[in-house]
């Protein structure tokens, strides 16, 4: 199975970035024929597992619930441009990024990383970058962005809570993924709870 752990979305932040994603394709129309990710899909990849023999999950799961208990809850901050690029010049993704200010984020990857390599799963070797994917395109393309003020109506509108926005996280998540024409199709296969909770 093809697998990977993430952090799920609340409900209420997946309809805040969704809103913002629909908002952004029709402002540029440069991105209408992107394949946009559905609200349901949206979340933060923490590992990807690639292929997985199912009977791998359950030691795979076993060994990060061994792992993030010493890994307290933490808070991740959406970050100043909700739309945006991982490249300014002719991007072929957009997202929206967080902040880990506690740098608890990126310990709990480390862990998790540490268990894969035990199975002899491989995991890209760069910094913990927090990202919820938008968009995806076959081409580069310029993004012309999203205009501050609807940014901010939106959020406010999903998030009463008021900037900063934080998202609280407690859990992290093994999703198996199956790709299908329209896109990939998510399957939430076991919580993983941070802290020993």
């Amino acid at each position: 199975m093809r697998a990977f752990v993430g952090i799920g979305l609340p409900s209420p932040w997946r309809e805040a970035l969704a809103e913002c994603a629909a908002r952004a394709r029709d402002a540029d129309p440069r991105w209408r024929d992107a394949r946009w990710v559905p609200a349901e899909n949206l979340h933060i990849t923490c590992v990807f597992l690639g292929d997985i023999a199912e009977a791998t999950a359950s030691p795979l799961l076993t060994g990060f619930g061994e792992a993030l208990a010493d890994v307290s809850p933490f808070t991740l901050t959406l970050a100043d441009a909700v739309v945006g690029a991982p490249r300014q010049r002719s991007p072929r993704m957009l997202w929206a990024t967080f902040r880990d200010p506690s740098g608890t984020g990126g310990r709990a990857v480390s862990a998790l990383e540490e268990v894969a390599s035990i199975y002899g799963i491989e995991t890209e070797d760069r910094p913990f970058r927090p990202h919820v994917t938008l968009a995806r395109a076959r081409r580069p393309r310029p993004f012309g962005g999203l205009p501050e003020g609807v940014t901010a109506a939106v959020l406010a509108a999903h998030l009463p809570e008021g900037p900063p926005y934080a998202m609280s996280v407690g859990e992290v998540t093994l999703y198996a993924s199956t790709l299908t024409k329209s896109g990939a199709v998510y399957e939430r296969i076991a919580d993983i709870p941070l802290g020993g909770r």
